[in-house]
């Protein structure tokens, strides 16, 4: 038998907040760290154009960063109810968990557009400048 048999249940409910950390910060950084992309001969993946790429790294250091801060508290309550019932205390954790990275990613999607709605003009201009 596994020494952490539960342990799977734990990494989905933090595994749920981390994807809405994910997602919210996905859509701030796409209004908040703007910057023309294009597609080069043999990968498929859009790079940031020539003297564009510093904001390429804040973006990816910032959501590393930041999906972590936003796990903190999954973190936290699986370390502080530790003591609970296993039944009760999983579903609990997944299901708040759930409702947490369901509420950051929409409080994502809210923040963007909050954001990008006085640059809408120059989020158009950098949409131009992009080759995909």
């Amino acid at each position: 038998m596994a020494k952490y048999p539960l342990a799977g249940f734990l990494g989905l409910a933090v595994g749920l907040a981390g994807i809405g950390a994910c997602l919210a910060l996905a859509n701030l950084f796409s209004v908040a760290l703007v910057f023309p992309v294009e597609k080069r001969a043999g990968t498929p993946m859009p790079r940031a154009v020539s003297g564009h790429n510093g904001a390429g790294f804040a973006s990816w250091f910032f959501s590393v960063i930041g999906v972590g801060v936003g796990v903190t508290p999954v973190i936290l309550a699986v370390v502080f109810t530790q003591s609970a019932p296993a039944a009760l205390r999983l579903p609990v954790l997944v299901l708040g968990a759930a409702a947490y990275g369901l509420a950051l990613a929409w409080g994502g999607v809210r923040g963007a557009a909050i954001a990008a709605e006085p640059k809408l003009p120059e989020l158009a201009q950098i949409a131009i400048q992009s080759s995909l």
